[in-house]
């Protein structure tokens, strides 16, 4: 019950006037900080909601990784990011969407097999990426809400968050064949060694 009352309090935090309008004016603080945090906070949620089981309704965790990637690629549009800045209604929208959506990703990770959620995780890190080369080599403004330098700063750090999914992917890829490699040695207990994997 501790859990609960901490999450909501931290959720409150995040989304309280205050913080909120904080984070807003900078677009890296908005892109970067506020909906990576909210979608964190879906995560958790959706891992301490264990009785909740969505696989019949999201196969492989294909639905639940769909409606993610759709919303966190919804809220990158300019445009979109404009309208949270004008309207407290699609602010709201959107801090329901990301937690909703981190809700969604942390219920979808543990159906996908190893090949598909490596597969998925290198189509996410080439949608940031490709975003972080708009920002950085777009020399009008994107969103009206934010400066031309605000979007270059979100544009740098969106490139090197990529990297670092990069290398972070490389290394779980590097174990997983590690594994695989275990497995083909001979006296492994192999139903031990798979469930591991």
């Amino acid at each position: 019950m501790s859990f609960w009352f901490v999450w909501i309090g931290v959720v409150g935090i995040i989304i309280s006037p205050p913080i909120d309008n904080y984070l807003d004016a900078s677009m890296m603080r908005h892109m970067i900080i506020q909906m990576p945090l909210l979608i964190f906070m879906g995560y958790l949620a959706s891992r301490r909601l264990i009785n909740i089981d969505l696989s019949s309704i999201n196969p492989y965790g294909l639905t639940g990784i769909i409606f993610f990637l759709g919303s966190l690629g919804f809220w990158m549009i300019p445009h979109s990011l404009d309208r949270t800045i004008i309207s407290n209604w699609t602010d709201m929208l959107m801090h329901f969407n990301m937690l909703l959506a981190g809700f969604f990703l942390g219920k979808s990770i543990g159906l996908m097999p190893f090949i598909l959620r490596t597969a998925i995780s290198i189509y996410f890190v080439g949608m940031l990426l490709s975003v972080s080369i708009i920002y950085l080599n777009y020399f009008s403004l994107l969103c009206a809400s934010y400066t031309l330098e605000q979007q270059k700063e979100t544009g740098v750090m969106l490139f090197w968050f990529s990297i670092g999914l990069i290398l972070w992917l490389i290394i779980v890829s590097a174990r997983f064949m590690n594994s695989l490699e275990g497995l083909s040695k001979p006296g492994k207990n192999k139903s031990q060694d798979y469930n591991a994997i």
